[in-house]
C-alpha cells in the first residue's frame, strides 16, 4: 500500500488522537475539532473513516461508546516514531 496523503484535516485529527493516547469517543473528536479547531462535525466523521481505512486510527466499543484510538502506522505517519518495525 502507497503512504496516504493526509488531508490537513486528517492530520489535525491524528495529532489530536496522539495527545490522547487513551483515545476519544467520536462524540469527544467533534466537540475538540469544532471548539479548538473550526472542523464542522460532518467533516469530522468523513475523516474519521479516511483514517481508519488507511488504518492510521482504530475503534472500539467502549462503555457503549465508539473509541477511537491511534495506531502505531499512525504514529509513525506524523512522525512520532522514526522507523516502524518490519514489514
Amino acid at each position: 500500500m502507497a503512504d496516504p496523503i493526509l488531508k490537513p484535516t486528517q492530520e489535525e485529527i491524528l495529532k489530536l488522537l496522539e495527545k490522547h493516547r487513551e483515545g476519544l469517543t467520536t462524540q469527544e473528536i467533534r466537540r475538540e475539532a469544532a471548539k479548538n479547531l473550526g472542523i464542522p462535525a460532518e467533516e469530522v466523521d468523513t475523516a474519521l473513516r479516511g483514517l481508519a481505512f488507511f488504518r492510521l486510527i482504530q475503534s472500539e466499543e467502549v462503555s457503549e461508546h465508539q473509541k477511537w484510538f491511534i495506531t502505531h502506522q499512525g504514529l509513525t505517519e506524523l512522525g512520532v516514531i522514526e522507523n516502524p518495525p518490519w514489514p
